[in-house]
Formats: structure tokens, sequence, C-alpha cells
């Protein structure tokens, strides 16, 4: 409303002060009552003015908002899955491509038939711990220092797998023939049990039953021939106790 005061009030102004200019130029008996027009028209437009409100400007100014606007402003729209779980779960499953043992090319030449030969001097250096054994038996050091180079002999000793299985039907043998601990005195002997014992324990999984058997044997045969124990000690029983119940669970 305030808009149409000033827009009528502006022309009125405008109209009324040229026709009052022209009457009193040509000296019109008019020029009074136009002049009165002028002011009442400038009355108006100054009414119109000062309470138009900023919001009507504004709205009628503002620019029509853009399409990217409206996308961003408009509700968001999920669109409905194009693919089901069972269509996806086969095309992960088209995707794994199955391992081949077929060559990806022609070999250059013919493998040999005849299978590699390993250098004598290798495989005693790997395999031939027994020298070991009887070089530790007589270096005349003390029993526990004996008994610690035979454990660190095991520790860094690799076996081949039907080694490690002879060594496991060796322990269980000789513990179930009560022969174990009968040669306390036999340097060489106790040192060979000590070395199978440990090497079947450091190269059995965790939880198996021989592996907790092999240990028990190790402690049994380390500390008797050290003589820090004695084969009736409590200890040793205990120990015993736990290997019948290892062997019970390989049966």
């Amino acid at each position: 409303m305030w808009l149409f005061f000033e827009v009528v009030g502006f022309f009125g102004f405008i109209i009324f002060l040229v026709m009052s200019i022209v009457a009193k130029i040509k000296k019109r008996p008019t020029v009074k009552r136009n002049f009165i027009v002028t002011v009442v028209g400038l009355v108006l437009f100054i009414i119109g003015v000062a309470n138009i409100d900023p919001e009507d400007t504004e709205a009628s100014t503002a620019p029509e908002p853009t399409a990217a606007v409206t996308a961003i402003t408009s509700p968001i729209v999920t669109a409905e899955p194009t693919a089901t779980a069972e269509s996806v779960n086969e095309g992960v499953a088209s995707a794994v491509v199955e391992p081949t043992n077929a060559p990806t090319s022609e070999p250059t030449s013919a493998p040999s038939k005849q299978p590699a030969e390993v250098p004598e001097s290798a495989q005693t250096e790997a395999h031939d711990w027994e020298s070991q054994i009887a070089t530790i038996v007589t270096s005349g050091g003390s029993q526990t220092e004996k008994a610690d180079a035979a454990e660190m002999l095991a520790r860094n000793y690799q076996p081949q797998q039907e080694e490690w299985e002879k060594f496991i039907l060796y322990i269980v043998k000789e513990y179930r023939s009560g022969n174990y601990l009968a040669q306390i005195d036999n340097s060489e002997y106790m040192l060979t049990n000590i070395f199978k014992s440990v090497v079947v324990e450091r190269n059995s999984k965790d939880g198996l039953p021989i592996k907790d058997f092999a240990y028990d044997f190790y402690q049994n045969t380390k500390y008797t021939y050290r003589g820090a124990d004695t084969p009736d000690s409590e200890s040793v029983k205990s120990n015993e106790e736990q290997m019948k119940e290892a062997l019970a669970q390989l049966k």
C-alpha cells in the first residue's frame, strides 16, 4: 500500500510541478491550484518512502533460485537398489580366480629327472647334532653348563618332519620304559634326551598334548641331570602325572 502512495505521490508531484511552472509562465489562474496539488503529491511520496517495508523491496528484486540451488534444497530421494544381495554375492564369487598349477609359459628346457644333490658338507653341518652332543660331553664343563649347551643347540636346530617324528617316538618310548631318569650319570644319554625333547617341544603347535609332554620330559631330564632334583622328588612326580595325562590324550 505504501508503495502505491510512493508511486502516486512521485508522479503527481512531477506532473503538477510541471503544470504549475507552465501556468505561471503563461500567467494562468490555475497556478495556485497546481501548486497545492504538487505539494500534496510530494507529501504522499515522502509518506510512501518512509513507510515502505524493506522486505517487499528485497522480495521484488530477489532473483529466482537457479537449478543447482533448487536441487540442493529439495528433499533427497533415495533411489531403490538396482541389484539384490544375491547378485552382488554372485559378482564377488565370479571375480575370485581359482588358483591353478598350470605354468604360465612353457619351460625353456625339460626339468632334470635326477634330484638335486645337496653337498655332503652341508648335510653334515645341518644334521650332525650327535657329534656336537659328543663334543659337549667332553668339553670339561659342569653338568649345568653341558645341559645349557645342549639346550641351546636344540633351540637353534631345524629338524626335518621325519626326524621330528622320530624324536617324538623316542622320548615317549624312553618315558614308558622308565629308562629316561635311570642313567643320570650318563652325560651323553641325558644330553641327548634334553636335545630331542627341546626340539620336539619347540616345533610342536601350541595346545598339542605332545608339546606339553615334551616340555615336562625336558624339565625332569634337565633338573635331575644338573642335580637340582631327584627322580623321586615331588616336582618330578608332578610332571610325570601331567605327562601321563598328555599321553592319554594322544590315544
